[in-house]
């Protein structure tokens, strides 16, 4: 959608706006700004599942993470996730998690990811 068109959907009335396809993640967003909600995550069997299959950097580097999450600095952890993509595609699954999180700025999220993958890479 042009910007132009945003503009006249915005001046029409609406609240917000959706391009198509309109992903979960996406539609989530919109609701809890729009709506002023609070979503409520479970930890569930298929995070544990989903993180058990992320090919995991050096402890060090998790730890890094760690402290931009704790710091809630999204661009840290945009530029630390595109770095480690950068360096080996085994990262992939695990940089595209982190930053559709921090595209939402779904800090809790990073930090639940982040623990999670610390958890394991300690075990």
């Amino acid at each position: 959608m042009s910007k132009e068109d945003r503009a006249k959907v915005l001046a029409a009335g609406y609240s917000a706006f959706l391009d198509k396809p309109i992903s979960w993640s996406d539609l989530a967003s919109k609701l809890e700004e729009c709506l002023s909600l609070q979503w409520l995550y479970e930890e569930g069997e298929s995070e544990r599942e989903e993180t058990e299959a992320f090919a995991l950097p050096p402890k060090a580097k998790l730890e890094e993470l760690a402290r931009f999450a704790k710091m809630g600095s999204i661009d840290n952890i945009n530029d630390w996730a595109k770095q480690l993509a950068s360096e080996s595609e085994h990262y992939q699954p695990l940089t595209r998690a982190l930053l559709e999180l921090s595209e939402n700025f779904d800090i809790k999220g990073v930090h639940s990811l982040v623990n999670r993958c610390l958890e394991r890479a300690e075990s």
